[in-house]
This record gives C-alpha cells, structure tokens and sequence, in this order.
C-alpha cells in the first residue's frame, strides 16, 4: 500500500478525498446533536447579527477574526449542519501548503501525494477536528508562516519578506489567541538558522503588530477596546495545572500522532541522510513542538480541537518512518500501524468519550423566545435564544452586586433589547434581578420549576 501511496498516482489522491468526504458525509448525517462549544459559537454569530456587540454585551473570550467567520456563516444562513463542509475545506487547504512546502524545498524524498494525505488523515482522530474551530482556522496561517520560514532559511540571508511572517502569526493569533506565543518560535527560527538581520527582525515584529492595530482601532472606535481587556483579564492569559483527567485525554486523543513523531525522531537520531535545509527545517519543527507543550499550560480548556497545533509538528517529524527505514516490510508496516491507530482513535471516541456532546434539552418548551440563566445551553437546540449571555461562566459576573447603578442599566438594556418570552433561571439568579430591578422583574411570573414566562 505504501508504495501505492507514495507512487504520485492521482488514483490514489481521488480514492483519499473520495474517503474523506464519505466520512464527512457520514458525520452530517449522524451529527444530530453538536458538540457544546459548536452550538456556542453558532449562536454567538446570530448575536452579532441581532446588533449585540462583542466583549461590552456578549462576554466571551474568542478572538475577534473568528467571531466575524461565525457572524458571516449565520448572515449567509449556513445551518451548523453543514459546517464540517467548511471545515474539511480549510483542512485542505492547510494539507496542500504542507504538500507544496515539502516539495518546493525538498525536505523530504520523493513522497508522492503521502505528506498531504497523511496531514489530512491525522485529523480523523476525532469528529471535534472536523468541525469549524477558532483553533482550525487560526493554523491555516501559523502553517503559512511555517511556509515562509521554511522559505527564509534555504539561504545564508534572509530578506524583507519576514513582514509575512510576522503578518500571517498575527493573523493566526486574532484567530486564537493563543497561538499569539507562536511569535516566539518565529523570532527563534529566524534568528538561529537565518541570517537576518536587526532591521528584519523590526520588520517581522511589524508584520505581527499589524493585525493587531487595525483590530483595536475598530475596537477602540465601536467603544468595545475597553470590555475586551476586561473579559480577557478575568479568562484568558493565565496559567492553568492540567488535570490528570485532561493529560489522559489529551494522551488518548493525540496518540497516533504522538506514536509516529516517536517513531520518526527515534529514526532520526541514527541517520545523516538530512539535507542542510531540511535539517534546519526539523530544528525548527522541534521548537514548534516544545510551544506547542508550553501552549497546553495556556488554552481556555482541553478539548481536542482545541490541540491541532500539534498535528504539524507531529506529521513533519513523523514522516521519516516512512522513507529511512531500509526494508520494504518495515515501511509497509509503519502505514498500516498508522491506519490501525487512526482507526482505534475514532472507535474510543465513538464508545467512550461523549462528554463533549450536548445532552438532550429537558425543558417542556419548543420554539419559544428562551432566555436561560445558567450553563444549559442545550435547551437552545429547540429554541429561540434571547439575550446575550452565551458563555455562563463570564456573564453571570453581571448578575452579581445587583446594587452597582451601572449593572442595572446595562442588566435593562440587554433585556429590552431582546425580551425573552420564558426564562429559565436554574442559578436562582432571576428572583434576585425582580427584586433589584422591578421594572423588569415584574412583567415576570413563575409557573414552573425555575421557569418564568412573560405576563404583559
């Protein structure tokens, strides 16, 4: 099979992607019920659209380039159904800058379509990977950047095009912000294997900066630069001790990965049959996975698709199982090891792991304008939400210090915007709010458990 593979057939490529899109379709199908965070995300792009403003009346830490992608799919009426159509196509596009990158610069022998068809493959690990996330569309441009260092470092000089570096990291960083330390590995890149120069490295750190000017002078002009470091500064930028629970998550999940990288590093180590420019190439690739590690201590949550970062780094080390191992049989092993855990992969996920799932809507409620005060946001899926408050975790700091004037006309605002017709208020947070704030808790009666409904 491998020889197959690695033939440049383009029989091979169509039978890959015909695959590909079996099990795309196979999710659409089956994917009844989304993911937590994908049913977050889409609801925060019909609150944009409904005129509520990011950071001042939706408190959520996701970056401002990822809020506008899922603004535009609820403007151009894409159902959260279809997303994995789009996310597949980014995958894509990211596998062929990895395919076209190897090639160009000749970091690999000669490999047929087997490193685009291997980069693609890695995100069958999980469902979470093929669906539209800020960390997904953010890689797209920390691999053009990959793209571009490669690109400086097959010479002794680099020149002025180390603007696009820095450029396409900040980019991936208003994606996910995160991916903002990865400037860090690119200063590293160039400085250790590039002959660049001061006045380059202040051009880099321009390309980076500008992103970033741009999106605070809108911020800054729609009056909303303020209420984002406020949201930032109470969830983001910190350091977090991961969990036993998650490492074990994290390891179960990435393990295919993580199994070829080992096995191409361990192969590695015991040949010089690198080129130059491909050695500096996996120099830096081990930096890119030694952030990637250090980046694990800084993401909001553990979740997969939160991780693909690695996959990069994982699939460029991993692909010397492939060609360095002398016998026939050994390499004709290795993809099959490859299929096999990719399969394992997808089966501890379909029959253990379903934390990530919504879980049915238990409220006796259909198609109504819904308003919920707490976590559940799975009482969305047959509902009309209303209101801002999508992340639970950082709006409920508003129903807090009801006394604070300042609360109260922002707490009115939000709710005249968009007055719900049922609110469901399991944080017993709405009898607080009829008490402090009459005029709106009056036009509120309960009739059920925690459950309010309209009266006028």
């Amino acid at each position: 099979m491998l020889r197959f593979l690695k033939s440049g057939s383009s029989i091979s490529l169509l039978l890959f992607i015909a695959a590909s899109f079996f099990f795309i379709y196979s999710k659409i199908e089956n994917h009844s019920i989304p993911f937590a965070w994908e049913l977050r995300y889409f609801l925060l792009g019909e609150k944009l659209n409904q005129g509520f403003r990011l950071y001042q009346d939706i408190l959520e830490n996701i970056a401002p380039a990822s809020a506008a992608i899922y603004s535009l799919l609820h403007l151009f009426s894409i159902p959260l159904k279809l997303t994995p159509l789009i996310a597949i196509g980014i995958i894509g596009i990211q596998g062929i800058i990895f395919q076209l990158t190897i090639q160009k610069f000749d970091l690999l022998p000669k490999l047929g379509y087997l490193p685009f068809m291997l980069y693609v493959s890695m995100f069958f690990i999980s469902m979470e990977l093929w669906s539209l996330s800020p960390a997904l569309m953010g890689l797209t441009f920390l691999i053009l950047a990959w793209n571009e260092i490669v690109y400086q470092q097959r010479g002794l000089q680099a020149n002025d095009r180390v603007f696009l570096i820095g450029l396409h990291l900040g980019l991936a960083s208003l994606f996910f912000f995160s991916y903002a330390f990865f400037l860090l590995w690119g200063l590293y890149a160039l400085i250790a294997y590039t002959g660049v120069n001061f006045r380059q490295i202040i051009l880099f750190l321009v390309g980076f900066i500008f992103p970033y000017l741009i999106s605070i002078s809108y911020l800054n002009y729609t009056e909303n630069l303020g209420s984002l470091f406020q949201v930032f500064q109470a969830s983001a930028f910190h350091f977090n001790v991961i969990k036993s629970k998650d490492l074990y998550h994290i390891f179960i999940s990435y393990l295919p990965g993580l199994t070829i990288a080992l096995m191409g590093f361990y192969i590695l180590l015991s040949t010089n049959k690198i080129r130059t420019n491909a050695k500096k190439a996996q120099q830096s690739n081990f930096a890119w996975i030694i952030l990637s590690i250090i980046l694990l201590f800084t993401l909001p949550n553990y979740s997969r698709y939160n991780l693909v970062f690695f996959i990069p780094g994982f699939c460029l080390i991993g692909f010397h199982i492939f060609f360095l191992f002398k016998k026939p049989w050994a390499q004709e092993l290795n993809i099959w090891i490859t299929i096999s855990l990719l399969f394992i992969s997808q089966q501890i996920e379909f029959k253990q792991d379903k934390s990530e799932f919504l879980k049915p809507g238990k409220l006796p409620l259909k198609n109504e304008k819904l308003l919920i005060l707490g976590p559940q946001i799975e009482e969305y899926l047959n509902n009309k939400m209303s209101g801002p408050f999508i992340n639970w975790e950082l709006s409920k700091s508003l129903f807090e210090n009801i006394n604070d004037y300042e609360k109260v006309i922002t707490l009115t605002e939000l709710f005249e915007k968009n007055p719900p017709t049922y609110i469901f208020d399991p944080e017993k947070t709405f009898k607080r709010i009829q008490t402090k704030i009459p005029n709106i808790g009056l036009k509120y009666r309960e009739f059920g458990n925690n459950i309010f409904k309209r009266v006028d």
